[in-house]
């Protein structure tokens, strides 16, 4: 039923995929709509250089979603090799063991596991270019009250050459709140959609 055109939306660290993923330029990308997106992680996981000790049970929470016992099977893993190299691909994966867990310090702090200074390699500033060539049309939305404070105003004014929109209100960091609000957003969201998917 696709006709090939692709847009997306999501909040907080769905909101920053959906942007990496632009960076990339998949051709079908038309549209993304992030939300309350980080840029620069370095500085939400260590506000003005302290680490915030809620990331400790944010890492465990996403390595603990792996042990779910109902997590659903995947059609195709008929003898369970896909899950268990999903699971050992996981195990791999120090971003949430070391960097959540305090183990990075600084802006500059280099991973050994992973070889890379994973803040400054992971910084939304990396991606811009990588965005601007994509050419995909961005919405970005954002609450002055969001714990990524600025980071999708960073977002918004680094990819200046893309078709790009911003809503800004009195939000926490899940965004808009109340009923109208969320009327708002999802009017915003379709009419959006409509005009770049059609």
């Amino acid at each position: 039923w696709s006709d090939g055109k692709i847009g997306t939306f999501g909040v907080s660290y769905e909101g920053r995929l959906q942007l990496t993923t632009a960076s990339t330029g998949p051709p079908h990308l038309k549209a993304i709509m992030p939300e309350v997106s980080p840029f620069d992680w370095y500085w939400i996981v260590y506000k003005g250089g302290i680490y915030r000790t809620y990331f400790d049970g944010y890492g465990r929470g996403v390595s603990g979603q792996d042990l779910n016992p109902n997590n659903a099977p995947v059609d195709e893993d008929k003898d369970g090799s896909m899950l268990a190299e999903a699971l050992k691909q996981h195990k791999g994966n120090t971003y949430s063991a070391s960097t959540l867990a305090g183990g990075l310090l600084y802006r500059n702090s280099w991973d050994k596991a992973r070889e890379e200074a994973q803040w400054v390699d992971r910084s939304g500033g990396d991606y811009i270019r990588g965005i601007e060539a994509s050419g995909v049309a961005i919405y970005h939305r954002v609450g002055w009250f969001a714990n990524t404070d600025l980071d999708q105003l960073a977002w918004y004014t680094n990819h200046a050459k893309n078709p790009r929109k911003i809503l800004i209100g009195p939000w926490g960091s899940g965004g808009v709140t109340g009923a109208a609000e969320w009327e708002l957003w999802s009017t915003e969201a379709l009419r959006f959609f409509d005009y770049w998917l059609k």
